[in-house]
C-alpha cells in the first residue's frame, strides 16, 4: 500500500474515533447531577441563573444540561461544528435551550419529563408556527332561516314579489323584509309598529280607527294585506305567528291583480319544525299594558313527519287617552306534514277575539289642534266594538322532480262585528260645541280566496329560465245590515272644553229604528305567468303577463231606508305586461 493511501485510511480512522470520543463525552457530561434530575415538571418552567460562555455548541449545551438536570441526548454530528454565544441570566429551561439553538438549525423535544431531544428542523415555517402564542377563534353562528333562535335581522330570500322562494338580490323590485327576530327585538305588538318603524315610505292610516289596520305605501291608501300570498280581508292582525312581513314597492299587479301601485304587502305565518322550541314572554308597559305570548313547536311523531305549532296571546293595553283600551286573545294552531322529501302540507286555524274602544283625536280650531289636554277622549265611554274572527287556511306542494313543483293554497276567514263606534263629526262655528255620531249594529264579512301554481326551471340556449303559470280568485262579501247611524237623537253634543260624559241611554238606542244598511262584494280573477331569466349568472330579467277581472259592487242604503247611493264598477283588463 502507498504511503498516501495509509495516511488517508488512518485520517477516516481517526475522524471517527474524534466523532465518537465528542459523542461519550457530551454523554458523560450530560449525566452529571443525577439528584437535579429527579425534580419534577414545576422545576422545568422555574427560572434559573446560567454563566456559560460562549465556544463550541456541545460545551455549551453540556454545561446547560448539568446546570437546568435535564438529560440531554444527541446525535454528536448534529452539534460538531456548531459555536453558541453562551447563556447569561435567568431563564427556564424553554427560554435556555431556545437561546443556545438560536440560529444552528436546531430544535429540541421532550421525549420524557426531563429528556430533551435535538433534531434538525425541518420546515421552518412550521417549527414558527409552533412556537406562536396560543391564538383565540371566534366566529358568529350561521342560523337556517327558519331556526326559532335566529337571531340575524338579514334574510337573503323574499316570495312576495315572484311567488317563488328567490334571492332578494336577483329579484328587479324593491323589498324589504320585517323578520321576526327584528320584531321580537323592538317589543312590537301589532304589524302597524313593526312596519312602519322599519320600512321607508310607509305609514299607517287611520281614518277609520283603529278597528282597521291600514296603510299608505309610497302615498297610496291601501287596507289590502296580504297572508302567505293570498289576500284577506281588511281587520286587524295579531304578530305573534308571524315570522316575517314582505314590504314591495312599486306596482305588483302582474301577479297579483287589482293593487294599489303604491305597494302590497304580505306577511309569512310560522310553520312547524322538527325539533322542540317552547318560549313563553311577558310584556308590561304605561298605561295598563299587559301582554302574554306563548309559542310552542316540535315533532308529533318519531320520525319527525307530522309537526306541530301552536301560538297563543292575550293582552289588555290602555292608553294615555281616556276611555281607548284594547283587549284581545289569539291563538293559531298549525299542522304540517311530509311524508317525504317531495311533498309537503300544512294546515292552520286562527280564531281572535277582541273589544276595543277607539279614538278619532282632537278636533281643531283653525289651523291648530284645540288646546285641551292631551289625554281628552270626546266619545261617551269605554264602549267599543267586539270583534271575533275565525280563519282556516292550508296549502301543499308537490315536487314532480328537482325542477318542476305545483303549489295550492286556500284561505277562508270569517269576521263578525258588533259595532259601537262613536266619532267626532264637526266642531260648530262657537269653537266648543263638537258634534258627534254613533254607529251600532251588526256587521259580517266573509273571505275566502285560492291559487294555483306551478313553477319550474330550464335552460335554453345558453340562459337560465325560471318559470311560473298559475291563476287565482278572491271573493270578499261585507254586510252591515240592521245598523243604527244615530246623531244628536240619543248622543247630543259634547263640549270639548267641559266634556261630560256617560250621557248616552242603551235603551233609547235600541228604540231607534234601523237607519243604515252597507252592502258590499268583491270578486277577482285572474291567470298569470312569470319568467325570471338569468344570463351570463349576472344579468337578471323579469318578465311576465296577466289575464286579470274584477268585479265589485257596493250598496249603502241610508235613513229612511231609500237608495241613497248605489255604485256598482266592473273592470277587466287583459295582457298586463311588465318587463
Amino acid at each position: 500500500m502507498s504511503k498516501r493511501k495509509q495516511n488517508r485510511t488512518v485520517g477516516k480512522q481517526l475522524s471517527r474515533w474524534q466523532q465518537t470520543v465528542n459523542g461519550l463525552v457530551l454523554a458523560s457530561a450530560l449525566a452529571v447531577a443525577p439528584s437535579v434530575m429527579a425534580e419534577d415538571n414545576a422545576g422545568a418552567s422555574a427560572k434559573r441563573h446560567y454563566q456559560i460562555g460562549s465556544g463550541s455548541l456541545s460545551h455549551a449545551l453540556s454545561q446547560f444540561a448539568g446546570s437546568a438536570g435535564i438529560l440531554l441526548s444527541v446525535n454528536a454530528r448534529l452539534t460538531d461544528g456548531k459555536s453558541s454565544p453562551g447563556l447569561q441570566g435567568e431563564y427556564s429551561v424553554e427560554e435556555g435551550l431556545r437561546k443556545l439553538l438560536s440560529g444552528t438549525g436546531l430544535v429540541h423535544t421532550y421525549t420524557g419529563d426531563n429528556t430533551v431531544t435535538l433534531k434538525v428542523v425541518e420546515n421552518r415555517s412550521q417549527t414558527d408556527a409552533a412556537t406562536l402564542a396560543a391564538v383565540r377563534v371566534t366566529g358568529k353562528a350561521v342560523y337556517d332561516p327558519d331556526d326559532p333562535y335566529n337571531t340575524d335581522y338579514n334574510r337573503s330570500n323574499a316570495s312576495t314579489a315572484t311567488k317563488t322562494d328567490t334571492p332578494i338580490m336577483e329579484t328587479p323590485m324593491n323589498i324589504q323584509v320585517v323578520p321576526k327576530s327584528l320584531m321580537n327585538d323592538q317589543q312590537d305588538i301589532n304589524i302597524t309598529d313593526a312596519i312602519t318603524k322599519n320600512v321607508s315610505g310607509v305609514q299607517a292610516r287611520y281614518d277609520s280607527g283603529t278597528i282597521y289596520e291600514a296603510f299608505i305605501l309610497r302615498g297610496f291608501t291601501t287596507n289590502d294585506i296580504y297572508r302567505n300570498g293570498l289576500l284577506r280581508g281588511f281587520g286587524t292582525y295579531d304578530p305573534s305567528n308571524i315570522e316575517q312581513i314582505e314590504v314591495i314597492k312599486g306596482p305588483a299587479s302582474m301577479l297579483y291583480g287589482r293593487a294599489q301601485p303604491g305597494g302590497l304587502i304580505n306577511y309569512v305565518t310560522k310553520k312547524g319544525l322538527d325539533s322542540p322550541a317552547y318560549s313563553v314572554q311577558q310584556q308590561v308597559g304605561s298605561y295598563d299594558q299587559y301582554r302574554t305570548t306563548a309559542d310552542a313547536t316540535g315533532p308529533i311523531d318519531k320520525d319527525g313527519k307530522l309537526r306541530y305549532r301552536l301560538n297563543f296571546a292575550y293582552q289588555d293595553i290602555g292608553s294615555f287617552k281616556q276611555f281607548v283600551n284594547d283587549e284581545r286573545y289569539f291563538v293559531a294552531p298549525t299542522l304540517s306534514w311530509r311524508p317525504n322529501d317531495r311533498f309537503e302540507a300544512n294546515l292552520e286555524l286562527e280564531h281572535k277575539h277582541e273589544k276595543k274602544a277607539t279614538d278619532y283625536g282632537i278636533p281643531s280650531i283653525g289651523n291648530r289642534p284645540a288646546p285641551v289636554p292631551l289625554d281628552r277622549s270626546y266619545q261617551d265611554s269605554a264602549k267599543g266594538p267586539v270583534l271575533d274572527t275565525t280563519l282556516v287556511a292550508y296549502d301543499w306542494a308537490f315536487k314532480f322532480n328537482d325542477d318542476w313543483k305545483v303549489k295550492n293554497r286556500f284561505l277562508w276567514e270569517n269576521w263578525d262585528i258588533d259595532y259601537y263606534d262613536t266619532g267626532n263629526k264637526k266642531l260648530l262655528a262657537d269653537n266648543q260645541t263638537l258634534t258627534r255620531n254613533l254607529v251600532t249594529g251588526p256587521a259580517n264579512q266573509e273571505t275566502y280566496a285560492t291559487n294555483l301554481d306551478l313553477t319550474g326551471k330550464f335552460n335554453l340556449l345558453g340562459s337560465k329560465h325560471d318559470v311560473l303559470f298559475g291563476g287565482d280568485y278572491y271573493h270578499n262579501a261585507y254586510a252591515a245590515p240592521n245598523n243604527r247611524y244615530t246623531t244628536t237623537a240619543v248622543l247630543p253634543p259634547i263640549n270639548i272644553f267641559n266634556p261630560v260624559y256617560n250621557v248616552v241611554s242603551q235603551a233609547a238606542v235600541n228604540a231607534l229604528p234601523y237607519s243604515w244598511n252597507y252592502i258590499r262584494k268583491e270578486e277577482r280573477f285572474g291567470a298569470y305567468f312569470q319568467d325570471q331569466i338569468t344570463l351570463f349568472d349576472k344579468l337578471h330579467i323579469l318578465g311576465g303577463g296577466a289575464t286579470i277581472g274584477s268585479l265589485m259592487a257596493q250598496v249603502v242604503i241610508a235613513r229612511p231606508l231609500t237608495w241613497q247611493r248605489l255604485t256598482t264598477a266592473t273592470r277587466k283588463t287583459r295582457n298586463s305586461v311588465r318587463a
